[in-house]
């Protein structure tokens, strides 16, 4: 975990824990390759057959491409790239009114 993320999110597990809630919180986690990306960790209380608490289950899931500005916006184009165009064309125009 990034270190500047750490006390943030030591307080959401610990407060959630404390009150057996759900929590969801976004960090930065060090991947494989020695990159910081940004992920988001959820988790839900889970009780046995007697209502005791026995934990959390939960999951984390790879935000960066999303979380990311540069990475956003590049995918941005280039759905926008993808997109079709309206023609203003007049064939096209007088094709349409029909």
């Amino acid at each position: 975990m990034h270190p500047d993320d750490f006390d943030r999110c030591l307080k959401v597990y610990v407060t959630a824990f404390d009150r057996r809630e759900r929590f969801s919180m976004e960090y930065r986690l060090r991947h494989a390759s020695g990159e910081y990306r940004w992920i988001v960790d959820q988790g839900t209380p889970r009780y046995d057959s007697d209502g005791v608490f026995t934990g959390y289950i939960g999951h984390c899931l790879d935000i960066h491409e999303s979380k990311t500005p540069r990475t956003a916006c590049a995918s941005s184009r280039a759905r926008w790239s993808k997109a079709p165009r309206p023609s203003s064309s007049p064939t096209s125009k007088a094709a349409s009114s029909t």
